[in-house]
């Protein structure tokens, strides 16, 4: 995968319902712009600073207001995802409610995983999918966070 680097890991391979072995390796892509390679983010609002949350970098973030709030990453390729990480910057401005969605072709989606009632978060939340799947597109859909906006610093997924 193009742009992706290994933040840390544990090797274990997992193989879960058919789908290809899950290596549990934190990963995170290094974009300094919305396409890295042959994979792009975008996001509903705030579009052309998306890749702030994925820039391999805790010092900056991307911030969206108001909601709803879409975040989306094109692999370019298909890309399981087991769990998705994220890390806010404040106290005041974390999801509570959010899907995790996938799609094979960036037009229809599929919810995999839902929150509702997310606690506060000051460090990295890791939410495990209860539906892991195999997708070239992958979104991160927020319906309500405490502030009516929010403050993403990284996002992380298990592959």
């Amino acid at each position: 995968m193009n742009g992706i680097v290994t933040q840390c890991g544990m090797a274990a391979q997992v193989a879960v319902g058919g789908l290809p072995a899950k290596d549990d390796i934190v990963r995170n892509n290094t974009f300094t712009s919305n396409v890295s390679g042959s994979q792009t983010v975008s996001a509903n609002v705030y579009s052309s600073t998306a890749y702030l949350a994925v820039n391999g970098s805790t010092a900056d973030y991307w911030a969206a207001t108001p909601l709803p709030v879409i975040w989306q990453i094109d692999f370019g390729v298909d890309q399981v995802i087991y769990s998705l990480g994220i890390q806010t910057l404040q106290f005041s401005r974390w999801p509570i409610d959010y899907t995790i969605e996938s799609s094979s072709d960036g037009v229809n989606w599929v919810v995999r995983h839902t929150v509702t009632g997310a606690g506060q978060a000051s460090v990295t939340r890791y939410d495990t999918l209860t539906d892991p799947a195999l997708a070239r597109y992958w979104r991160f859909n927020v319906t309500a966070s405490n502030s009516n906006s929010l403050r993403i610093v990284q996002f992380y997924w298990r592959s």
